[in-house]
């Protein structure tokens, strides 16, 4: 079984549900919202997993100074979980191998991905899973400041300001310059 094989079945999983791709990025578009389903395999191609997230259109619009075009590569979600994040806070690869496939990763899309994705449609729920990825990830400020924007977004103005101050003043240089451009944008 070759990455084209895995992929076809993919797609045969993903299509019916409304889902388009693009290479390895499956995307449901909504108004506000694109569910994203990506395809990851090993450096050989003998495993994959999938990573699965949420592009919110305004808060990458506040983050990136500019509207999504397309469905872009993952480190530009607003949210992104590995699926094996979502089973057991485990790292889950199944082989392009196996006489199994499509299986179990199917239905792990079908059963727990698409209902997750579908739950995170709102500002709070994208806060509450970015709060436990954010401590997951012992802090890391792509995850704070989407916490930010979604609070912004919520209404919540003052703290969202105040965690980008806090931020800044505990962050690089690099991520300095990113903070400001967007407490520019959200004043």
């Amino acid at each position: 079984m070759n990455s084209k094989f895995v992929t076809e079945k993919i797609d045969q999983v993903l299509r019916p549900r409304g889902f388009e791709r693009k290479n390895l990025i499956w995307f449901r578009k909504s108004e506000a919202f694109d569910e994203v389903i990506d395809l990851q395999f090993s450096r050989e191609h003998e495993k994959f997993t999938f990573n699965i997230g949420i592009i919110d259109h305004a808060a990458y619009e506040i983050y990136f100074g500019h509207k999504l075009q397309s469905p872009q590569l993952d480190h530009t979600w607003t949210l992104k979980i590995r699926i094996g994040d979502i089973l057991n806070g485990k790292d889950v690869w199944w082989s392009t191998k196996s006489e199994q496939f499509p299986g179990e990763s199917s239905e792990l899309l079908i059963n727990i991905a698409l209902p997750l994705l579908r739950a995170l449609q709102t500002h709070a729920a994208i806060v509450q899973r970015l709060e436990k990825e954010a401590a997951r990830m012992r802090g890391y400020p792509f995850l704070l400041i989407n916490i930010a924007i979604q609070r912004w977004r919520m209404g919540m103005r003052d703290e969202a300001r105040q965690m980008l101050v806090s931020l800044r003043e505990k962050t690089s240089d690099a991520w300095r310059v990113k903070i400001d451009e967007i407490t520019r944008r959200i004043v």
